[in-house]
């Protein structure tokens, strides 16, 4: 039952990836804005699936390389959906660029982005040159392929460990 919940909400967040384009295209700020956060809210949901599905792999005794190859085509369908490149295009494309003052663009910066980038910038001030600096953190700290990198390995690793798989297996 939850495999194939977790297939169904795999194939809703692939249909959203490929509709982004169009959404993009359209340039309807709140369409955007609500395209986000249904692509944020299926990729937690797929998320909270895919662990569960994985612990269900475990005691069925599956094999580890057959959960790491699942594991790998349910992250890329993820991948696709949640990464700082994408979110960057469609943002810049649609307000940065904008003739938008600089004070509203970070007023539609900060609600757009995840919990983590947004406490990376909730500090500065809601100015122009509050609005610069945050662009320039973010793009510094979630723009970097290799620190893109290091948060997966980083989420991989504190995924819980289970004392009671046969590691043989």
């Amino acid at each position: 039952m939850v495999e194939a919940d977790l297939k169904t909400k795999i194939t809703q967040l692939q249909m959203a990836t490929e509709k982004s384009d169009a959404i993009l295209n359209g340039n309807k700020k709140r369409a955007i804005a609500r395209h986000g956060e249904s692509l944020k809210e299926t990729i937690a949901v797929v998320n909270k699936l895919r662990l569960t599905v994985e612990a269900e792999n475990i005691s069925k005794e599956t094999s580890a390389e057959e959960i790491k190859e699942w594991n790998k085509t349910v992250e890329n369908t993820i991948e696709k959906a949640d990464d700082w490149p994408r979110f960057w295009n469609l943002f810049s494309k649609t307000i940065d660029k904008s003739g938008i003052s600089p004070i509203n663009k970070f007023a539609y910066l900060q609600e757009l982005l995840c919990d983590k980038a947004k406490r990376s910038i909730e500090a500065l001030p809601r100015t122009a040159e509050g609005y610069n600096r945050a662009i320039s953190i973010l793009k510094d700290r979630f723009g970097k392929k290799s620190e893109v990198v290091k948060t997966y390995v980083k989420e991989i690793l504190d995924l819980p460990h289970i004392a009671t798989a046969n590691t043989r297996k």
